[in-house]
Protein backbone atom coordinates (compact mmCIF):
# COMPACT_ATOMS: atom_id res chain seq x y z
CA UNK A 1 0.00 0.00 0.00
CA UNK A 2 2.80 2.50 0.61
CA UNK A 3 4.75 1.39 -2.41
CA UNK A 4 1.14 2.24 -4.22
CA UNK A 5 0.79 5.52 -2.76
CA UNK A 6 3.79 6.41 -3.96
CA UNK A 7 3.19 6.12 -7.36
CA UNK A 8 0.02 7.66 -7.06
CA UNK A 9 1.85 10.22 -5.78
CA UNK A 10 4.47 10.70 -8.43
CA UNK A 11 1.80 10.45 -10.74
CA UNK A 12 -0.15 13.33 -9.36
CA UNK A 13 2.81 15.70 -9.56
CA UNK A 14 3.49 14.98 -12.89
CA UNK A 15 -0.23 15.57 -14.09
CA UNK A 16 -0.09 18.78 -12.59
CA UNK A 17 3.08 19.50 -14.28
CA UNK A 18 1.90 18.71 -17.42
CA UNK A 19 -0.77 21.04 -17.24
CA UNK A 20 1.37 24.10 -16.47
CA UNK A 21 3.07 23.08 -20.14
CA UNK A 22 6.04 19.68 -19.77
CA UNK A 23 6.13 17.65 -21.89
CA UNK A 24 8.18 14.49 -20.45
CA UNK A 25 8.68 10.70 -21.68
CA UNK A 26 6.42 7.89 -20.21
CA UNK A 27 7.34 5.22 -18.31
CA UNK A 28 5.51 2.01 -17.12
CA UNK A 29 6.54 0.18 -13.75
CA UNK A 30 4.44 -1.94 -11.93
CA UNK A 31 1.84 -1.90 -13.88
CA UNK A 32 1.58 2.11 -13.37
CA UNK A 33 2.54 4.66 -16.00
CA UNK A 34 4.56 7.62 -14.57
CA UNK A 35 6.43 10.55 -16.40
CA UNK A 36 9.84 11.71 -15.64
CA UNK A 37 11.09 15.67 -15.96
CA UNK A 38 14.29 16.36 -16.19
CA UNK A 39 15.62 19.88 -16.99
CA UNK A 40 12.90 20.38 -20.20
CA UNK A 41 11.73 23.68 -21.34
CA UNK A 42 7.74 24.22 -21.54
CA UNK A 43 6.22 23.78 -24.78
CA UNK A 44 4.16 27.21 -24.64
CA UNK A 45 8.06 29.06 -24.17
CA UNK A 46 9.49 27.08 -26.92
CA UNK A 47 6.40 28.31 -29.32
CA UNK A 48 6.92 31.53 -28.07
CA UNK A 49 10.03 31.86 -28.99
CA UNK A 50 9.69 30.54 -32.32
CA UNK A 51 6.85 32.63 -33.25
CA UNK A 52 8.80 35.86 -32.10
CA UNK A 53 11.50 34.32 -34.48
CA UNK A 54 9.58 34.32 -37.53
CA UNK A 55 7.67 37.78 -36.65
CA UNK A 56 11.69 39.44 -36.73
CA UNK A 57 12.21 37.91 -40.25
CA UNK A 58 8.44 38.85 -41.50
CA UNK A 59 9.65 42.48 -40.31
CA UNK A 60 13.06 42.22 -42.29
CA UNK A 61 11.28 41.82 -45.50
CA UNK A 62 8.43 43.44 -44.72
CA UNK A 63 11.38 46.32 -44.27
CA UNK A 64 13.01 45.30 -47.19
CA UNK A 65 10.26 45.81 -49.46
CA UNK A 66 9.33 48.93 -48.00
CA UNK A 67 12.95 50.05 -49.22
CA UNK A 68 12.41 49.06 -52.54
CA UNK A 69 9.22 50.45 -53.34
CA UNK A 70 9.87 53.73 -52.00
CA UNK A 71 13.35 53.71 -54.03
CA UNK A 72 11.65 52.34 -57.21
CA UNK A 73 8.88 55.34 -56.74
CA UNK A 74 12.05 57.82 -56.31
CA UNK A 75 13.15 56.76 -59.70
CA UNK A 76 10.22 56.69 -61.61
CA UNK A 77 9.59 59.98 -60.66
CA UNK A 78 12.94 61.39 -61.75
CA UNK A 79 13.08 62.12 -65.29
CA UNK A 80 15.87 60.33 -67.18
CA UNK A 81 17.40 60.57 -70.64
CA UNK A 82 19.11 57.46 -72.82
CA UNK A 83 23.17 58.44 -73.71
CA UNK A 84 25.92 56.89 -75.71
CA UNK A 85 28.79 55.80 -73.91
CA UNK A 86 31.91 54.06 -74.95
CA UNK A 87 31.68 49.82 -74.83
CA UNK A 88 35.52 49.84 -74.67
CA UNK A 89 38.62 52.62 -75.12
CA UNK A 90 38.74 53.80 -78.64
CA UNK A 91 41.89 55.61 -80.21
CA UNK A 92 41.97 59.11 -81.86
CA UNK A 93 40.81 58.67 -85.25
CA UNK A 94 39.13 55.53 -85.16
CA UNK A 95 35.98 54.98 -86.82
CA UNK A 96 33.12 54.66 -84.56
CA UNK A 97 30.80 51.56 -85.12
CA UNK A 98 27.98 50.23 -83.40
CA UNK A 99 30.10 47.86 -81.32
CA UNK A 100 31.63 50.76 -79.71
CA UNK A 101 28.74 52.35 -78.29
CA UNK A 102 26.42 51.15 -75.88
CA UNK A 103 23.50 53.35 -74.34
CA UNK A 104 23.04 53.68 -70.60
CA UNK A 105 19.75 55.71 -68.79
CA UNK A 106 20.96 58.34 -66.71
CA UNK A 107 19.05 61.43 -64.90
CA UNK A 108 18.41 63.84 -66.87
CA UNK A 109 20.74 66.29 -66.20
CA UNK A 110 22.35 69.73 -68.03
CA UNK A 111 25.93 67.61 -68.00
CA UNK A 112 24.70 65.31 -70.54
CA UNK A 113 23.07 68.01 -73.10
CA UNK A 114 25.95 67.85 -75.12
CA UNK A 115 25.91 64.66 -75.91
CA UNK A 116 25.90 62.32 -79.26
CA UNK A 117 21.87 61.98 -80.08
CA UNK A 118 22.90 60.88 -84.04
CA UNK A 119 22.40 56.94 -84.83
CA UNK A 120 25.49 55.31 -85.39
CA UNK A 121 25.59 53.48 -88.15
CA UNK A 122 26.90 52.09 -91.89
CA UNK A 123 25.60 55.00 -93.36
CA UNK A 124 26.40 57.65 -90.75
CA UNK A 125 30.21 56.84 -90.36
CA UNK A 126 31.64 59.01 -87.59
CA UNK A 127 35.47 59.26 -86.59
CA UNK A 128 37.04 60.28 -83.54
CA UNK A 129 38.82 63.50 -82.51
CA UNK A 130 40.46 62.47 -79.25
CA UNK A 131 40.97 59.17 -77.32
CA UNK A 132 37.70 58.17 -75.44
CA UNK A 133 38.07 55.96 -72.26
CA UNK A 134 35.62 52.98 -71.75
CA UNK A 135 32.41 54.09 -70.50
CA UNK A 136 32.74 57.51 -70.35
CA UNK A 137 30.20 59.83 -72.48
CA UNK A 138 30.08 60.36 -76.10
CA UNK A 139 29.94 64.41 -76.74
CA UNK A 140 29.12 65.75 -79.80
CA UNK A 141 32.98 67.19 -80.21
CA UNK A 142 34.43 64.10 -79.72
CA UNK A 143 33.19 62.76 -82.62
CA UNK A 144 33.01 64.33 -86.59
CA UNK A 145 31.50 62.84 -89.75
CA UNK A 146 33.65 61.29 -92.16
CA UNK A 147 33.91 63.65 -94.99
CA UNK A 148 33.73 62.84 -98.48
CA UNK A 149 36.59 63.56 -100.86
CA UNK A 150 35.68 66.61 -103.65
CA UNK A 151 35.81 66.12 -107.19
CA UNK A 152 39.94 66.80 -108.66
CA UNK A 153 40.95 65.87 -104.78
CA UNK A 154 43.92 62.81 -103.98
CA UNK A 155 44.52 61.46 -100.35
CA UNK A 156 48.31 61.47 -99.04
CA UNK A 157 49.25 60.42 -95.51
CA UNK A 158 51.96 62.46 -94.06
CA UNK A 159 53.53 63.61 -90.80
CA UNK A 160 53.03 66.96 -89.12
CA UNK A 161 55.44 68.80 -87.30
CA UNK A 162 52.89 70.86 -85.86
CA UNK A 163 50.35 69.56 -82.77
CA UNK A 164 47.75 67.87 -83.87
CA UNK A 165 45.58 67.48 -81.38
CA UNK A 166 43.52 70.91 -82.34
CA UNK A 167 43.32 69.40 -85.97
CA UNK A 168 39.59 67.77 -86.16
CA UNK A 169 38.18 65.52 -89.22
CA UNK A 170 36.87 67.21 -91.70
CA UNK A 171 37.95 70.49 -91.21
CA UNK A 172 40.37 72.84 -93.17
CA UNK A 173 43.40 73.60 -92.48
CA UNK A 174 46.59 74.84 -95.17
CA UNK A 175 49.80 73.11 -95.02
CA UNK A 176 53.58 74.97 -94.90
CA UNK A 177 56.74 73.50 -95.94
CA UNK A 178 59.87 74.35 -97.29
CA UNK A 179 60.48 74.74 -101.02
CA UNK A 180 63.51 72.33 -102.60
CA UNK A 181 66.71 74.29 -102.58
CA UNK A 182 66.30 73.66 -106.83
CA UNK A 183 63.07 75.24 -106.78
CA UNK A 184 63.98 78.18 -104.40
CA UNK A 185 67.06 78.99 -106.29
CA UNK A 186 65.34 78.87 -109.83
CA UNK A 187 62.90 81.15 -108.89
CA UNK A 188 65.74 83.87 -107.41
CA UNK A 189 67.43 83.43 -110.66
CA UNK A 190 64.64 83.76 -113.23
CA UNK A 191 64.81 86.28 -115.90
CA UNK A 192 62.83 88.99 -116.47
CA UNK A 193 60.63 91.68 -114.62
CA UNK A 194 57.68 89.43 -113.28
CA UNK A 195 60.57 87.12 -111.27
CA UNK A 196 61.75 90.20 -109.95
CA UNK A 197 58.64 92.03 -109.01
CA UNK A 198 57.30 88.82 -107.06
CA UNK A 199 60.61 88.48 -105.00
CA UNK A 200 60.40 92.30 -104.11
CA UNK A 201 56.98 92.37 -102.90
CA UNK A 202 57.24 88.99 -101.18
CA UNK A 203 60.08 90.60 -99.52
CA UNK A 204 58.79 93.75 -98.33
CA UNK A 205 56.04 92.12 -97.00
CA UNK A 206 58.16 89.65 -95.03
CA UNK A 207 60.17 92.89 -93.95
CA UNK A 208 56.60 94.58 -92.94
CA UNK A 209 55.07 91.72 -90.61
CA UNK A 210 57.92 89.70 -89.60
CA UNK A 211 55.06 87.09 -88.16
CA UNK A 212 54.68 86.31 -91.97
CA UNK A 213 55.80 83.52 -94.43
CA UNK A 214 58.06 84.28 -96.46
CA UNK A 215 56.75 82.49 -99.64
CA UNK A 216 59.98 82.79 -101.41
CA UNK A 217 61.35 80.01 -99.43
CA UNK A 218 58.04 77.79 -98.15
CA UNK A 219 55.48 77.03 -100.12
CA UNK A 220 51.57 76.89 -98.94
CA UNK A 221 49.07 74.64 -99.91
CA UNK A 222 45.62 75.81 -99.22
CA UNK A 223 41.91 74.19 -98.70
CA UNK A 224 43.47 70.64 -97.12
CA UNK A 225 40.85 68.56 -95.85
CA UNK A 226 41.89 66.43 -92.85
CA UNK A 227 40.34 63.18 -93.50
CA UNK A 228 41.69 61.01 -90.46
CA UNK A 229 44.08 61.00 -88.03
CA UNK A 230 46.14 58.53 -86.78
CA UNK A 231 48.83 57.45 -83.85
CA UNK A 232 50.73 54.78 -84.26
CA UNK A 233 53.69 53.54 -81.64
CA UNK A 234 57.18 54.40 -82.52
CA UNK A 235 58.88 52.48 -80.71
CA UNK A 236 57.14 49.91 -78.01
CA UNK A 237 59.76 50.34 -75.08
CA UNK A 238 59.39 53.85 -75.23
CA UNK A 239 55.33 54.59 -74.47
CA UNK A 240 55.44 58.05 -74.68
CA UNK A 241 57.19 58.50 -78.42
CA UNK A 242 54.61 58.72 -80.47
CA UNK A 243 54.15 59.71 -84.48
CA UNK A 244 51.25 61.39 -85.56
CA UNK A 245 49.89 60.71 -89.34
CA UNK A 246 47.17 62.22 -90.68
CA UNK A 247 45.64 61.37 -93.93
CA UNK A 248 43.94 64.90 -95.99
CA UNK A 249 42.50 65.66 -98.89
CA UNK A 250 44.46 67.84 -101.46
CA UNK A 251 44.25 69.08 -105.18
CA UNK A 252 46.42 66.80 -107.36
CA UNK A 253 48.87 69.15 -108.20
CA UNK A 254 49.40 69.79 -104.23
CA UNK A 255 49.88 66.89 -103.77
CA UNK A 256 52.38 66.04 -106.30
CA UNK A 257 54.60 69.35 -105.45
CA UNK A 258 54.42 68.30 -101.73
CA UNK A 259 55.68 64.19 -102.53
CA UNK A 260 58.31 66.08 -104.45
CA UNK A 261 59.31 68.47 -101.98
CA UNK A 262 58.81 64.91 -99.52
CA UNK A 263 61.44 62.88 -101.78
CA UNK A 264 63.70 65.63 -101.87
CA UNK A 265 63.82 66.14 -98.74
CA UNK A 266 62.99 63.57 -96.55
CA UNK A 267 63.05 64.56 -93.32
CA UNK A 268 60.83 67.39 -94.73
CA UNK A 269 58.53 69.63 -91.91
CA UNK A 270 55.15 69.94 -92.73
CA UNK A 271 53.10 72.88 -90.44
CA UNK A 272 49.64 72.34 -90.15
CA UNK A 273 47.70 76.27 -90.00
CA UNK A 274 44.23 76.85 -89.43
CA UNK A 275 42.36 77.22 -92.41
CA UNK A 276 38.97 78.38 -93.41
CA UNK A 277 36.38 76.29 -94.50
Amino acid sequence: MQRMSIHFSLLQTLRQRKNQGYNAPAYTQSGVSFVVSSNLQPVGLLRRRQRAFVQKIVVVLCAGLMMFLVVSSIIAAQATQIIPVAAHYIAQGAHVTARDVRYVSVPQHTVFQHTLTEHISAKNPLVTTCEIQPGMPILRNSVSHIPSIPEGFTTITVHLASANHTIVPGKYIDLAFSKPTQDSEARDNEPGRNGAKDNKNAQENYEDNPSAIDERYVAIVRHVIVMRIAQNQQSQQNQQNQQNSTTIALPAGDALRMLQAQAANPTLAIVAMKGTD
